[in-house]
């Protein structure tokens, strides 16, 4: 899954460039790990930097550098992806310690293989991690959408493989990225459809039965994610870079029944307007502006940090929801006008006349490149408001989601399904109704209604008239 560049090139780096190649640079004799350990390799793969017109480029996939036999090559691995271009980068090594420099220079040049063409760099089964790494290379889904879908497989083939959490969670000291090493080195062909079935089995008899709803949702999403990267589009790609095992991983896994996801309303909209205007417009402003474009206009978490001031058109009360440079929409229907009452429309034009900057909720954070996926300018003011939010009683998992919910409700009851689907911006009206047509109201026949007569006599049966 790589290519070697030009040695003349590595030995002509210049100083600057050798000096800035690493993100978290350490000595050589730094690691505790084996260079065969993966992990020994999180710490060498680097991404290559340079001035070009005064300006500092960073090239987004990762680079190696490996020295033996006296002999110093470069290896670009081809994936912005670390834990994958450790694994990559410990195949490489594997390869010179088996067969020297002369095994990988025959693999370079198989007539079979070009420098842009990604193949597996051990021998045997491809991995999950070169899978990912394919796939990362032909595939042209949003980088979040990528993301949920690299992290259901890897979710699946941990828990499959028994591979412990650990450190999973800790990004910024390199625990999660050893941990993706790990599960990124296991065998495709250990993710038979018998095992993943008997996964699903285990994943749900460990859920008691107040959680087994939520279990089925989970298991059923984690499953039809990690299939996505075998999709049909895919797969001419695939058998050609890839030895793919037969049957693939989810082949004939059959999906469980799904729970209804119609929406139960948890939320007193009146309240906790009334609430966040004298409390959270006095202490956080901020969050004030979060609750009202989820309540009141229905956006989402993505859409409101990186929502700009330019999207209001303050003359025509209406907010425009479309894709700008800092973030992609979930999908082409995502985009669209929302209709704003002339309340809310002054509400958020007083805070423009206050505005510092560009973006409607102000931060200290810098926006994140678009395809750095899951990283918020706004999380400071988001987990304000949802502690706020379960401190009023919204004891759910995602409460801001919640507003968006509400606020699709609220329109339904309000205007009907179709004016729903389209002020939630769905693709299909039928994803409104399976989530967002929940009755507000009561309906009843009404016993006393029962009784009224329609004629001006008094009531009684038919046949004592």
């Amino acid at each position: 899954m790589f290519y070697v560049d030009n040695v003349e090139q590595i030995e002509n780096t210049s100083r600057d460039e050798l000096h800035n190649k690493s993100e978290s640079k350490v000595s050589p004799r730094s690691s505790s790990h084996s260079k065969t350990d993966v992990r020994y390799w999180l710490d060498k793969v680097y991404h290559r930097r340079f001035r070009q017109g005064g300006v500092e480029v960073v090239k987004p996939n990762y680079y190696v550098q490996i020295q033996h036999q006296g002999r110093r090559l470069r290896f670009h691995l081809q994936t912005p992806n670390k834990a994958a271009a450790a694994a990559r980068a410990r195949g490489i090594y594997k390869d010179l310690l088996e067969g020297g420099w002369e095994a990988v220079q025959a693999k370079l040049d198989s007539p079979n293989i070009s420098s842009e063409t990604p193949v597996p760099a051990t021998d045997g089964s491809p991995t999950v991690g070169d899978l990912l790494g394919v796939i990362e290379s032909i595939s042209t889904a949003r980088p979040a959408t990528l993301e949920t879908y690299f992290k259901a497989l890897r979710k699946i083939a941990a828990d499959i493989e028994g591979v412990e959490q650990g450190d999973k969670y800790d990004a910024r000291h390199g625990g999660n990225a050893a941990w993706k090493a790990k599960v990124d080195a296991i065998k495709l062909n250990a993710l038979t459809p018998e095992r993943v079935i008997e996964w699903k089995v285990a994943f749900l008899k460990g859920s008691d039965p107040a959680h087994l709803r939520s279990a089925k949702t989970t298991v059923n999403s984690l499953i039809r994610n990690a299939k996505a990267l075998f999709a049909k589009k895919h797969m001419k790609y695939l058998a050609s870079r890839l030895e793919l095992p037969s049957p693939l991983p989810f082949d004939d896994v059959p999906m469980e029944k799904q729970p209804s996801m119609r929406y139960q309303s948890k939320v007193d909209a009146e309240s906790i307007l009334r609430d966040a205007e004298t409390e959270l417009g006095i202490d956080s402003p901020e969050s004030y502006k979060i609750l009202l474009l989820g309540l009141m206009c229905g956006l989402r978490r993505s859409e409101i940090d990186t929502l700009l001031w330019s999207a209001f058109d303050f003359e025509n009360s209406k907010l425009l929801v479309a894709p700008n440079e800092f973030n992609e929409l979930k999908s082409e229907d995502s985009a669209g006008d929302i209709d704003l009452d002339a309340d809310l429309n002054q509400v958020f034009w007083k805070f423009y006349q206050k505005a510092k900057g560009n973006f409607v909720v102000e931060s200290a954070t810098p926006p994140a490149h678009r395809n750095v996926t899951r990283a918020y300018r706004a999380e400071k003011h988001f987990k304000y408001l949802n502690t706020w939010l379960r401190e009023k009683g919204l004891d759910v998992r995602k409460p801001l989601h919640e507003l968006r919910k509400e606020f699709g409700a609220l329109i339904t009851e309000r205007y009907g399904i179709y004016a729903a689907s389209r002020a939630l911006r769905h693709s299909h009206i039928a994803i409104t109704v399976a989530h967002y047509a929940d009755k507000k109201k009561k309906v009843t026949v009404g016993l006393k209604a029962l009784f009224q007569p329609t004629d001006g006599t008094a009531p009684g049966r038919d046949g004592d008239r």
